[in-house]
């Protein structure tokens, strides 16, 4: 996609990547339109009216079993537990205001018999617009139907932030990543905008990084939709660039053959310099090359999207492709890879430090390699340009990916399951106003600011802090055989960084006699 300028001439604009269609009056074109069109073309109204009451395109259950993702399980304490991403956050950018949003997840859920809620049974989306004049855009309306209602679909227990920047500009986009990457749970970025190529793109990609004092964050965006050469920002090096395929699969869903999308993005970059995790990758030696991974993009292979907002005189449901369904799904199967994390005592990944090292050392036998398909480069064995490592066999990529190593340091993970902590007698926990942090004031005997990392996977567990020694000792409180981790430096800091957020019941712990508390989802501070 080409990068159009603001009426003042001074920044980059960025569009949708031409969200791809297949309906009989919607032509297919090469998205070469600049941004300035669309920025002009007028904010559209709400119509009731429905033009395509039908569903058509591939059907969650049916790209959920061509990419194994109903393969996923993980077991915890004895328990079989279905990888759908709960207790992790997804969190959309996009601009512009999708007004129907709401309604339209819920018809899409109704079709489809999915939940409308997530894993903690709250309602799946919370949308959050960045300036209270946000704006409505047909175009990018459909876009975040797409990127909502897929994200949705294939990590059906997470929950979904959308966050609408007020307008395509990069500062707009931008700070709405950056506000989205900052929010309490969020464990992938998902970004399905770009542009050509620009001198100056390397000075933001440090949006595109884990926050301090945050669980790690996996940022994933679009490759494009116009072939070679690549777009930025999927070109950062601190992106999981995602790719396009056209996949053929029966009725059930199950995987017939792929080949790579010819209009998919990719390319060798012309300003990012090549990052280490890409020392096995062939067609540069100095510069990034992407994408990194692939998923279905074609729109004659493509998806069922509803969306009621109209788009071209048209509302209801849509076929759509392109590279813009593709990021938003592989950003359900991080989460999905990030619960299982959760429940085996890990952080969340870091898309730069982890994610992206991960991939390209995961064995070939993780990713349908795909061996045809150009988009001015040709798909081949092995890397290549059009889908990166390939599709996922996504139950092998996700226990791979489970099974990523721990970064140093402090770390703050999400557990998945209600708990029980224990607060001895004679003590008290407040939780400060405004700002949902514990432990600023430093340590007293019994304080719950935090719990340590599980003895063993899927355990629940108990903190209880020695006032004397300011350590922390952990036990299993699941009727297992006891296992007693203490920890001890500089706790007082690493506890002062730990966030409940918006954590229900957690207030005050007041003294007396022995306290039990429950609490759904807090952090765990991994050391």
């Amino acid at each position: 996609m080409k990068r159009g300028l603001n009426a003042r001439g001074r920044e980059p604009l960025f569009e949708t990547l031409e969200t791809r269609l297949l309906l009989s009056s919607v032509g297919l074109t090469a998205g070469e339109e600049q941004l300035a069109a669309l920025l002009a073309s007028p904010a559209l109204t709400v119509t009731p009216n429905v033009t395509n009451p039908t569903p058509h395109g591939l059907t969650p259950a049916q790209v959920s079993r061509a990419y194994g993702v109903d393969l996923v399980s993980f077991v915890a304490s004895g328990q079989t537990i279905k990888g759908d991403g709960r207790g992790q956050t997804v969190a959309i950018v996009d601009a512009y205001d999708d007004p129907n949003i709401v309604s339209d997840l819920s018809i899409f859920d109704a079709t489809f018999g999915l939940s409308n809620n997530d894993g903690a049974g709250l309602f799946a989306l919370t949308k959050q617009k960045m300036s209270s004049s946000v704006k409505s855009d047909s175009g990018w309306g459909l876009e975040i139907s797409l990127d909502v209602e897929w994200a949705h679909a294939m990590a059906p227990g997470a929950h979904i932030l959308l966050v609408e920047a007020k307008s395509a500009s990069i500062s707009d986009l931008l700070g709405a990543v950056d506000y989205a990457r900052n929010q309490t749970g969020v464990a992938a970025v998902s970004m399905s905008w770009g542009a050509g190529e620009f001198s100056g793109e390397a000075l933001y990609d440090s949006y595109f990084t884990t926050p301090s004092n945050h669980g790690g964050v996996t940022f994933l965006a679009s490759s494009g939709d116009s072939g070679a050469p690549a777009e930025w920002p999927a070109v950062s090096p601190n992106i999981v660039a995602v790719g396009g395929t056209t996949v053929k699969v029966d009725s059930s869903g199950n995987w017939l053959s792929e080949t790579g999308w010819k209009y998919s993005g990719g390319g060798i970059s012309r300003y990012e310099s090549k990052p280490t995790y890409q020392s096995s990758v062939t067609q540069s030696s100095t510069k990034r090359t992407n994408p990194d991974v692939a998923w279905d993009a074609d729109p004659a292979s493509g998806v069922a999207v509803y969306d009621s907002f109209t788009y071209q005189r048209q509302s209801g449901w849509f076929q759509v492709g392109g590279t813009s369904a593709s990021a938003p799904q592989w950003a359900a199967l991080i989460a999905i890879a990030d619960q299982g994390r959760a429940l085996s005592g890990k952080g969340s990944l870091d898309g730069f430090k982890q994610t992206l090292p991960a991939i390209y050392s995961l064995p070939a036998t993780d990713f349908h390699d795909i061996l045809s398909g150009n988009n001015g480069y040709k798909a081949g064995v092995g890397y290549d340009l059009v889908t990166g490592r390939g599709s996922p066999y996504a139950n092998l990529v996700v226990r791979d990916l489970v099974g990523v190593a721990s970064l140093s340091g402090t770390q703050l993970a999400k557990n998945t399951s209600p708990f029980l902590v224990n607060v001895a007698a004679g003590t008290k926990d407040e939780m400060q106003e405004p700002s949902p942090v514990f432990g600023a004031a430093g340590l007293t005997a019994g304080k719950v600011e935090a719990l340590a990392e599980a003895p063993t996977v899927g355990r629940f567990v108990a903190a209880s802090i020695d006032d004397a020694s300011t350590s922390v000792t952990v036990t299993p409180v699941d009727g297992s055989e006891p296992s007693v981790q203490t920890v001890q430096p500089t706790m007082t800091e690493r506890l002062a960084a730990l966030r409940h957020g918006d954590q229900p019941g957690f207030g005050t712990l007041l003294a007396g006699a022995d306290l039990l508390t429950s609490l759904v989802n807090p952090y765990t501070l991994v050391v």
